[in-house]
Protein backbone atom coordinates (compact mmCIF):
# COMPACT_ATOMS: atom_id res chain seq x y z
CA UNK A 1 0.00 0.00 0.00
CA UNK A 2 2.84 2.17 0.88
CA UNK A 3 4.70 1.87 -2.52
CA UNK A 4 1.40 2.22 -4.58
CA UNK A 5 0.67 6.02 -2.24
CA UNK A 6 4.37 7.11 -3.22
CA UNK A 7 3.59 5.76 -6.99
CA UNK A 8 0.39 7.71 -7.24
CA UNK A 9 1.66 11.02 -5.88
CA UNK A 10 5.43 10.46 -8.09
CA UNK A 11 2.62 10.48 -10.78
CA UNK A 12 0.48 13.62 -9.68
CA UNK A 13 4.13 15.53 -9.37
CA UNK A 14 5.17 14.67 -12.81
CA UNK A 15 1.47 15.85 -14.29
CA UNK A 16 1.32 18.98 -12.53
CA UNK A 17 4.33 20.32 -13.28
CA UNK A 18 7.41 17.43 -13.68
CA UNK A 19 7.50 17.92 -17.55
CA UNK A 20 8.18 21.63 -17.12
CA UNK A 21 11.62 20.65 -16.49
CA UNK A 22 11.69 19.11 -20.08
CA UNK A 23 10.82 22.13 -22.03
CA UNK A 24 13.64 23.94 -23.70
CA UNK A 25 13.50 27.78 -24.25
CA UNK A 26 12.34 28.95 -27.42
CA UNK A 27 14.47 31.62 -28.92
CA UNK A 28 13.43 33.62 -32.75
CA UNK A 29 16.44 35.45 -34.72
CA UNK A 30 15.16 38.57 -35.70
CA UNK A 31 17.33 40.81 -37.96
CA UNK A 32 20.32 39.27 -36.29
CA UNK A 33 19.02 39.84 -33.18
CA UNK A 34 18.07 36.33 -30.64
CA UNK A 35 15.13 37.10 -28.29
CA UNK A 36 13.51 34.42 -26.19
CA UNK A 37 9.55 33.71 -26.35
CA UNK A 38 9.13 35.72 -23.49
CA UNK A 39 10.96 39.02 -25.24
CA UNK A 40 8.82 38.59 -28.18
CA UNK A 41 6.19 41.42 -28.42
CA UNK A 42 4.09 43.20 -31.13
CA UNK A 43 6.92 45.90 -31.65
CA UNK A 44 8.73 42.78 -33.68
CA UNK A 45 5.81 42.13 -35.72
CA UNK A 46 6.16 38.50 -35.12
CA UNK A 47 2.50 36.43 -35.82
CA UNK A 48 2.22 33.18 -34.51
CA UNK A 49 -0.63 31.06 -36.40
CA UNK A 50 -3.21 28.95 -34.06
CA UNK A 51 -4.17 27.37 -36.44
CA UNK A 52 -2.53 23.48 -36.61
CA UNK A 53 -2.49 23.80 -33.05
CA UNK A 54 -4.28 20.58 -32.25
CA UNK A 55 -6.00 19.75 -28.65
CA UNK A 56 -6.37 16.15 -27.78
CA UNK A 57 -7.44 14.84 -24.42
CA UNK A 58 -9.67 13.26 -21.63
CA UNK A 59 -10.13 12.91 -18.24
CA UNK A 60 -13.03 13.45 -15.31
CA UNK A 61 -16.05 15.17 -15.36
CA UNK A 62 -17.89 16.97 -12.43
CA UNK A 63 -21.29 18.60 -13.27
CA UNK A 64 -24.49 20.22 -12.37
CA UNK A 65 -27.54 19.95 -13.78
CA UNK A 66 -31.32 21.66 -12.35
CA UNK A 67 -34.40 19.42 -13.12
CA UNK A 68 -37.78 20.75 -12.75
CA UNK A 69 -38.90 17.83 -10.32
CA UNK A 70 -42.04 20.25 -9.48
CA UNK A 71 -44.53 18.19 -10.85
CA UNK A 72 -42.87 14.66 -9.78
CA UNK A 73 -42.68 16.34 -6.39
CA UNK A 74 -46.16 16.98 -6.07
CA UNK A 75 -46.88 12.77 -6.23
CA UNK A 76 -43.74 12.19 -4.20
CA UNK A 77 -45.47 14.41 -1.23
CA UNK A 78 -48.88 13.01 -1.98
CA UNK A 79 -47.87 9.47 -0.99
CA UNK A 80 -45.99 10.90 1.76
CA UNK A 81 -42.31 11.33 0.68
CA UNK A 82 -40.05 13.99 1.06
CA UNK A 83 -39.67 16.30 -2.23
CA UNK A 84 -36.43 15.79 -4.54
CA UNK A 85 -33.92 18.20 -4.76
CA UNK A 86 -33.45 20.30 -7.85
CA UNK A 87 -30.58 20.27 -8.15
CA UNK A 88 -28.77 16.77 -9.47
CA UNK A 89 -25.02 16.43 -8.89
CA UNK A 90 -23.88 14.16 -11.82
CA UNK A 91 -20.44 12.70 -12.14
CA UNK A 92 -18.45 11.14 -15.80
CA UNK A 93 -15.64 11.44 -18.17
CA UNK A 94 -14.99 12.34 -21.48
CA UNK A 95 -12.13 13.08 -24.01
CA UNK A 96 -11.93 14.60 -27.52
CA UNK A 97 -9.37 15.32 -30.24
CA UNK A 98 -9.48 18.27 -33.02
CA UNK A 99 -7.63 21.84 -33.83
CA UNK A 100 -7.61 23.91 -31.56
CA UNK A 101 -8.86 26.68 -33.68
CA UNK A 102 -11.50 24.11 -35.35
CA UNK A 103 -13.33 21.18 -35.56
CA UNK A 104 -13.64 18.55 -32.85
CA UNK A 105 -14.57 15.08 -32.27
CA UNK A 106 -15.27 13.31 -28.86
CA UNK A 107 -17.41 11.84 -26.67
CA UNK A 108 -18.61 11.46 -23.20
CA UNK A 109 -20.56 10.28 -20.37
CA UNK A 110 -22.23 11.63 -17.06
CA UNK A 111 -24.54 9.69 -14.16
CA UNK A 112 -26.06 10.84 -11.22
CA UNK A 113 -29.04 9.88 -9.02
CA UNK A 114 -30.38 11.23 -5.37
CA UNK A 115 -32.59 10.12 -3.05
CA UNK A 116 -35.68 10.82 -0.78
CA UNK A 117 -37.57 9.21 2.31
CA UNK A 118 -40.95 8.84 3.33
CA UNK A 119 -42.39 7.01 6.64
CA UNK A 120 -39.73 4.48 7.92
CA UNK A 121 -39.19 2.08 5.48
CA UNK A 122 -40.18 4.16 2.40
CA UNK A 123 -37.96 5.53 0.31
CA UNK A 124 -37.07 6.88 -3.35
CA UNK A 125 -34.44 7.24 -5.45
CA UNK A 126 -34.05 9.33 -8.99
CA UNK A 127 -31.50 8.38 -11.00
CA UNK A 128 -30.21 9.73 -14.62
CA UNK A 129 -27.12 8.66 -16.80
CA UNK A 130 -26.50 9.92 -20.22
CA UNK A 131 -24.24 10.54 -22.87
CA UNK A 132 -22.80 10.73 -26.56
CA UNK A 133 -20.56 11.90 -29.33
CA UNK A 134 -19.31 15.54 -29.36
CA UNK A 135 -18.67 17.87 -31.85
CA UNK A 136 -16.66 20.98 -31.52
CA UNK A 137 -16.03 24.31 -33.37
CA UNK A 138 -13.04 26.14 -31.64
CA UNK A 139 -13.48 30.07 -32.25
CA UNK A 140 -10.67 31.43 -30.48
CA UNK A 141 -7.27 30.10 -29.10
CA UNK A 142 -4.14 32.09 -27.72
CA UNK A 143 -2.07 31.02 -24.82
CA UNK A 144 -3.24 28.07 -22.63
CA UNK A 145 -7.01 29.06 -23.50
CA UNK A 146 -9.15 28.20 -25.75
CA UNK A 147 -13.46 28.68 -26.55
CA UNK A 148 -15.23 26.63 -28.40
CA UNK A 149 -18.83 25.92 -29.21
CA UNK A 150 -20.51 22.75 -30.29
CA UNK A 151 -23.03 19.95 -29.04
CA UNK A 152 -23.82 16.79 -27.46
CA UNK A 153 -25.81 14.53 -29.32
CA UNK A 154 -26.91 11.07 -27.60
CA UNK A 155 -29.18 9.10 -25.25
CA UNK A 156 -29.78 8.46 -21.88
CA UNK A 157 -32.31 7.17 -19.68
CA UNK A 158 -34.20 7.80 -16.30
CA UNK A 159 -35.05 6.20 -13.36
CA UNK A 160 -37.21 6.12 -10.20
CA UNK A 161 -37.33 3.19 -7.65
CA UNK A 162 -39.83 3.51 -5.07
CA UNK A 163 -39.67 0.92 -2.07
CA UNK A 164 -43.03 1.03 -0.13
CA UNK A 165 -42.24 -0.93 2.67
CA UNK A 166 -40.04 -4.07 4.24
CA UNK A 167 -40.63 -7.84 3.74
CA UNK A 168 -39.97 -10.51 6.31
CA UNK A 169 -38.15 -13.31 3.65
CA UNK A 170 -38.13 -14.51 -0.13
CA UNK A 171 -41.29 -15.66 0.09
CA UNK A 172 -42.74 -12.44 1.26
CA UNK A 173 -40.98 -10.60 -0.94
CA UNK A 174 -42.77 -12.73 -3.55
CA UNK A 175 -46.01 -12.86 -2.36
CA UNK A 176 -46.40 -9.14 -1.73
CA UNK A 177 -43.53 -6.94 -3.57
CA UNK A 178 -42.61 -3.56 -2.08
CA UNK A 179 -40.63 -2.17 -5.20
CA UNK A 180 -41.85 -0.29 -7.97
CA UNK A 181 -39.21 0.63 -10.82
CA UNK A 182 -40.02 3.01 -13.56
CA UNK A 183 -37.97 4.08 -16.17
CA UNK A 184 -37.86 5.94 -19.15
CA UNK A 185 -35.62 6.17 -22.26
CA UNK A 186 -34.56 9.39 -24.46
CA UNK A 187 -32.47 10.70 -27.07
CA UNK A 188 -30.63 14.21 -26.48
CA UNK A 189 -28.98 17.34 -27.73
CA UNK A 190 -26.91 19.62 -25.45
CA UNK A 191 -25.62 22.67 -27.13
CA UNK A 192 -22.95 23.55 -25.18
CA UNK A 193 -19.77 26.50 -24.88
CA UNK A 194 -16.53 24.82 -23.24
CA UNK A 195 -13.92 27.28 -22.06
CA UNK A 196 -10.48 25.09 -21.44
CA UNK A 197 -7.11 26.37 -19.79
CA UNK A 198 -4.17 24.18 -20.07
CA UNK A 199 -2.42 24.64 -16.89
CA UNK A 200 0.76 22.72 -17.56
CA UNK A 201 2.04 20.52 -20.51
CA UNK A 202 -0.24 17.62 -19.95
CA UNK A 203 -3.12 18.94 -17.47
CA UNK A 204 -5.72 21.38 -18.38
CA UNK A 205 -9.11 22.38 -16.78
CA UNK A 206 -12.65 23.05 -18.01
CA UNK A 207 -15.65 25.15 -18.24
CA UNK A 208 -18.79 24.06 -19.60
CA UNK A 209 -21.91 25.32 -20.16
CA UNK A 210 -24.93 23.64 -21.68
CA UNK A 211 -28.56 23.30 -22.14
CA UNK A 212 -30.17 19.95 -21.98
CA UNK A 213 -33.11 18.74 -24.38
CA UNK A 214 -34.05 15.59 -24.39
CA UNK A 215 -37.20 13.32 -26.38
CA UNK A 216 -38.76 10.25 -25.21
CA UNK A 217 -40.89 9.68 -28.04
CA UNK A 218 -43.93 9.46 -26.28
CA UNK A 219 -43.37 6.66 -24.23
CA UNK A 220 -42.62 8.22 -20.81
CA UNK A 221 -42.44 6.14 -18.03
CA UNK A 222 -42.39 2.08 -18.41
CA UNK A 223 -42.33 -0.42 -15.96
CA UNK A 224 -41.15 -3.31 -17.74
CA UNK A 225 -42.55 -2.79 -20.86
CA UNK A 226 -45.67 -1.08 -19.66
CA UNK A 227 -46.20 2.88 -20.40
CA UNK A 228 -47.37 4.74 -17.85
CA UNK A 229 -47.97 8.22 -17.86
CA UNK A 230 -46.40 11.08 -16.02
CA UNK A 231 -44.26 14.24 -15.19
CA UNK A 232 -40.79 15.08 -16.45
CA UNK A 233 -42.13 13.47 -20.28
CA UNK A 234 -38.85 15.67 -21.67
CA UNK A 235 -36.03 17.00 -19.72
CA UNK A 236 -35.20 20.35 -20.36
CA UNK A 237 -32.30 21.63 -17.97
CA UNK A 238 -29.41 23.78 -17.95
CA UNK A 239 -26.21 22.16 -16.87
CA UNK A 240 -22.67 23.05 -15.81
CA UNK A 241 -19.64 20.37 -15.99
CA UNK A 242 -16.05 21.40 -14.39
CA UNK A 243 -13.58 19.22 -16.15
CA UNK A 244 -10.14 17.65 -15.02
CA UNK A 245 -8.53 16.33 -18.14
CA UNK A 246 -4.98 14.91 -19.10
CA UNK A 247 -3.96 15.83 -22.68
CA UNK A 248 -3.19 19.37 -24.62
Amino acid sequence: MRKLILVIILILSILTGGFSVMAEEIKVTINGEEISEDEISADHSVVFSDWGQFRFNSGLLLGMIQLDMAGLNDIMEEAGFAPFEQNLLMFGGGGLFGVRKGARLGGMGLAGKFSTTGPAPKKATFELNYGGLIYEQGIFAAGGTDIAVGALFGGGTAGLRVVHGSIDDLKDGINNPIITPFRKDFVLIQPRLIIYQQISPLVGLSLELGYLLSYDFGETWKIDQQIVEGPLENLIAPVVNLGFSIGF
